[in-house]
This record gives structure tokens, sequence and C-alpha cells, in this order.
């Protein structure tokens, strides 16, 4: 039988792009049933240790559409990085000026390594049922 695979991974892409750009970053990512009951609920969540040398962990909920996973995972990874660099307590809220800077960032090379698969892969995925 043939290996079946996905050829694009936009999930690993944001994964690969966030270790590239923070390669001394560590987070854990989980998925988890118990973010999104209801309209208004977050799709995912960073939680950041209290300084006590936890890993940060981002939770994405298992309902969140692909599409929307993708923004997530890079949202939440942005929160890290801001935290890892010690830039959250410059400024206001947790969707600061440096928090932006780096999600612009994370979705900026995530693009540019989506259009570098497209042209690599003819076939965006291979599945048998």
């Amino acid at each position: 039988m043939r290996q079946q695979y996905f050829q694009i991974d936009p999930l690993r892409m944001v994964w690969n792009v966030f270790c590239r750009l923070f390669p001394n970053t560590p987070f854990v990512l989980e998925w988890t049933d118990d973010l999104h009951k209801q309209d208004g609920d977050p799709w995912g969540q960073a939680f950041i240790p209290d300084d006590n040398g936890d890993t940060p962990v981002v939770s994405i909920d298992v309902a969140t559409p692909v599409r929307g996973a993708v923004e997530v995972l890079a949202h939440e990874l942005a929160h890290v990085a801001v935290y890892d660099l010690g830039l959250n307590e410059l400024q206001d809220d947790d969707h600061g000026k440096h928090w932006e800077e780096i999600l612009d960032k994370i979705n900026e090379e995530y693009h540019v390594e989506f259009e570098r698969q497209i042209e690599l892969a003819p076939v965006v995925f291979v599945a048998q049922f």
C-alpha cells in the first residue's frame, strides 16, 4: 500500500515559522475540548507561567475550523514570544504593539512559506479513505 500523507500542512507551517523566528522559545501545543463552548468563547489560549520556569502552553479547541486554527495558533504563539522576549511588561494590554509586530512577522513568514509549498506541491493533499 502506498503511504498517504498531507503535502501541505498549514499548522505545521505556522509551528515551523515560529520555531525559525524564535528558535529558543519553548512552548507546548495541546488540543482541548473545553475552550469554545458557546459564541464569544475563545478558540485558543496561551497559558503563560508566572515566571516560575514552567513552559508556556498553547491550547486550541478541537472544534476550531482548520482555517481558523492556523490564525489561532499564530495569535497564541505571538503571546508566547512576547512573554519569552520579556516584552509583556512594556505594553498596556496583551495585544499591544509588540504582540502585533510579532504576529505580523509570523503571518508574513507563514504566507511566504505557504506560497513556496504551493509551488513545490502539484497535489495539495493525498488521502485514501
